[in-house]
C-alpha cells in the first residue's frame, strides 16, 4: 500500500528537529547511538573530536583499557533533496494574491528513502544473439539486462541530486495560474483545454506547460477561497512511501546503499580507526518500516544476511524505536528514545 503524506503545510511526518545543515545532521541521533551502543556493549564510549590528517575519522570509540578497542561511525540514510524542499517550503509557504481568484495548492513531493534506494528489479535476460543481431540491423537500440541495471544503480543511489527551487517559485507561478483561471482551469492533472480558438488552447498548454516545468511537474489545484480565506498560493511539502511490512526490504536498501559509492566515507572513517573492531551505525531517516518496527518491535527482525564492506565487522541499523546488530547473525533490541 502507498502512503502518502501530505502534512500541514510543508511540515511532514518526518520525526526529529531537522534542519537544512548537512554536515553535523548524525549529530541529532549521535547521544541515542551511544547511549544504546553503550547498553548493548557494556562499554563505555567517548565522542572522538580530534580530526586525522590521513583522512575522515570515526564518531564514537570505547573509553576504557579493556579490549577489543571499538570504534563507530555514525551515517544517517536519507535523501538530502528530501531535506532540502522540506526545510525550503518551510520558510516559504506562499502568499495571499491580489491578482488571482481562486487559493491555489501547490504540492511539491520528494523521494523518500524507499524511493531512492529501491531494489534493481528482475529485468528480462538478453534476447539470443541472433534475435538481437535482427533488431539492430533494423536499427533498434538494444540494451543488455547488464546494461539496464547498472542505469537503475546508478538512478536508484542517495547521490544528491539538485532540488526543486522552491524560493521565488510561487510568484513564479502566479501570472500562469491566472491564465489557467482565464480558461476555467482548476488543476494541473486533469483539465479541459480550451476549444474557441487556436490562440485561447495554445496559451493554456503554454501556461501547463511553464508551470509544470518551474514546479518539476508539482500537483497544483485551485478553489474557491473558504470564509477566512483570499485568493492566494500555498506551497505544501509531500511525499509517498510504500510499506510493506517486511524487515528484509530494509536490509536490501541498505545493501543498495553500503555497494554504492555514498558508503566510501563510512567505510574510510572506520579503515583509519585504529580499532580491533569497526562498526558502521545507519540511521535511517524517511525509512517507511519505521512504524512497523514500532508496532512489533524486536519480534521485526531480517532473515536476508547483509554483505559487509571490507574492513568493517559489524553493521547497526536504527529504525528509531528499534535497532539491529548484524555481525553474520542479526540481533534486534529496544532503543530507549530521549525525550525533551
Amino acid at each position: 500500500m502507498r502512503e502518502v503524506n501530505e502534512s500541514i503545510l510543508a511540515v511532514a511526518s518526518v520525526r526529529g528537529p531537522y534542519s537544512v545543515s548537512m554536515g553535523s545532521r548524525e549529530d541529532l541521533h549521535l547521544s541515542i547511538v551511544k547511549a544504546h551502543l553503550e547498553s548493548r556493549l557494556h562499554r563505555q564510549l567517548k565522542r572522538v573530536l580530534e580530526h586525522s590528517d590521513n583522512g575522515p575519522t570515526h564518531d564514537i570509540e570505547t573509553d576504557d583499557d579493556l579490549r577489543p578497542l571499538i570504534a563507530a561511525e555514525v551515517k544517517e540514510l536519507v535523501p538530502r533533496e528530501f531535506l532540502a524542499v522540506k526545510n525550503q517550503v518551510r520558510h516559504d509557504r506562499g502568499f495571499n494574491s491580489e491578482k488571482l481568484k481562486q487559493r491555489w495548492t501547490i504540492l511539491l513531493m520528494a523521494d523518500a528513502l524507499d524511493g531512492r534506494l529501491a531494489p534493481t528489479p528482475a529485468f528480462p535476460d538478453d534476447l539470443d544473439s541472433e534475435v538481437m543481431a535482427f533488431w539492430l540491423a533494423q536499427g533498434f537500440e538494444i540494451t543488455s539486462k547488464t546494461d539496464r541495471e547498472d542505469m537503475w544503480k546508478l538512478d536508484h543511489s542517495l547521490s544528491p541530486r539538485v532540488p526543486v527551487r522552491v524560493k521565488g517559485l510561487a510568484k513564479d507561478v502566479e501570472p500562469y495560474l491566472v491564465t489557467l483561471e482565464d480558461f476555467g482551469i482548476d488543476e494541473t492533472r486533469s483539465y479541459t483545454l480550451p476549444t474557441t480558438s487556436n490562440r485561447d488552447h495554445n496559451m493554456a498548454m503554454s501556461a501547463l506547460f511553464a508551470i509544470g516545468s518551474r514546479t518539476r511537474g508539482a500537483l497544483c489545484k485551485g478553489h474557491t477561497p473558504t470564509r477566512g480565506q483570499t485568493p492566494g498560493i500555498d506551497l505544501v511539502f509531500g511525499y509517498g512511501q510504500v510499506r510493506t511490512g517486511k524487515a528484509d526490504a530494509v536490509v536490501e536498501r541498505v545493501q543498495m546503499w553500503l555497494d554504492g559509492p555514498m558508503s566510501a566515507n563510512l567505510v574510510n572513517s572506520l579503515t583509519n580507526a585504529q580499532a580491533d573492531e569497526r562498526h558502521a551505525v545507519l540511521w535511517l531517516s524517511t525509512e517507511p518500516e519505521i512504524d512497523t518496527a514500532l508496532e512489533k518491535g524486536v519480534a521485526f527482525r531480517p532473515d536476508l544476511p547483509l554483505n559487509i564492506p571490507v574492513g568493517l565487522d559489524v553493521v547497526w541499523i536504527f529504525l528509531e524505536s528499534v535497532a539491529w546488530r548484524y555481525d553474520g547473525s542479526w540481533q534486534a533490541s529496544v532503543v530507549e528514545l530521549a525525550h525533551d
